[in-house]
């Protein structure tokens, strides 16, 4: 476990047991190459890598904002299952393809 001030261990966890300790959060899988890191959500830049190769990133709930409508989003896709069990929410998502016209 990690000791220090609930709010920085949320911040800044040093583990996925700490993270899960300190509130809501998913491990997503990501591959890092260089700056770029890539997931099955999406795939982004970062200034400072904290590795390289494989690994997990620890997500929580207000990482992520909705695009608002007429407003860009690299991340599409649509809920096709919800349900609450186990003391979580399991949701079933579908990805979309972006298409653009030329």
């Amino acid at each position: 476990m990690q000791e220090g001030v609930p709010s920085e261990v949320y911040r800044d966890p040093h583990s996925e047991a700490a993270a899960m300790a300190t509130g809501d959060v998913s491990a997503v899988p990501v591959t890092i190459r260089g700056n770029v890191v890539e997931s099955v959500i999406g795939s982004w830049n970062v200034d400072a890598p904290p590795f390289q190769g494989s690994g997990i990133a620890l997500v929580r709930p207000g990482d992520f904002a909705l695009a608002l409508p007429g407003e860009e989003s690299d991340l599409i896709f649509s809920v096709e299952e919800a349900s609450f069990y186990e003391g979580a929410w399991h949701v079933r998502a579908c990805s979309a393809t972006r298409s653009s016209s030329a």
